[in-house]
């Protein structure tokens, strides 16, 4: 089962074979289809630990709530009824998004929680790479990996709305990246 997505890029010189619109231009893609198994698979790993017992979307609860149509938009409000059940269940859905993004788009295979990592000791599997907080405030979400030599930093976001790259927030969210250093013997 696909719901499909509306994406942006920016400040890729070489947009990545897999989010090119046609593979001989250098064009980024304006949707990409999003399999709800998935995304479920990349959901339950984030939040537990392990792989599903089940893999069926059908058991994936964000999934009722989804608008019978091919775009991935939610029903009335949303992912619950107050406040702060929308934004937990948003957090949780934009961490699935960013893994299952990273992973289906961009072959990054490794991923564990930056706050886990602060201040502990070289970690295996992540190239080398220790996690150092340089000023309080929130920090990324993952230190992940394609491979020992590729380290990454990523962020992920759950909003009912699109953001622009130009916007407040945007800029604000890019400022996490400043607040940690990965640092290592084999870490870019």
């Amino acid at each position: 089962m696909d719901k499909r997505i509306r994406i942006e890029l920016n400040n890729y010189a070489k947009v990545p074979l897999s989010l090119r619109a046609g593979e001989d231009e250098n064009v980024p893609k304006t949707e990409v289809a999003v399999d709800l198994a998935k995304l479920f698979h990349h959901y339950y790993l984030d939040t537990y630990g392990q792989v599903p017992p089940q893999p069926d979307p059908a058991h994936f609860e964000h999934v009722r709530f989804l608008v019978p149509e091919s775009e991935f938009r939610m029903q009335g409000s949303g992912l619950g009824v107050s406040t702060s059940a929308r934004r937990s269940r948003s957090t949780e859905l934009g961490q699935a998004f960013c893994r299952w993004f990273l992973h289906d788009y961009l072959n990054i295979t490794y991923f564990a929680h930056v706050g886990d990592l602060i201040g502990r000791q070289h970690q295996r599997g992540i190239g080398g790479c220790a996690v150092r907080r340089l000023v309080d405030g929130d920090t990324p979400d993952y230190l992940c990996a394609e491979s020992s030599e590729n380290v990454f930093l990523a962020e992920a976001k759950g909003r009912y709305s699109s953001i622009s790259f130009k916007r407040k927030d945007f800029s604000s969210w890019r400022d996490q990246f400043d607040r940690v250093l990965a640092a290592g013997e084999d870490c870019p």
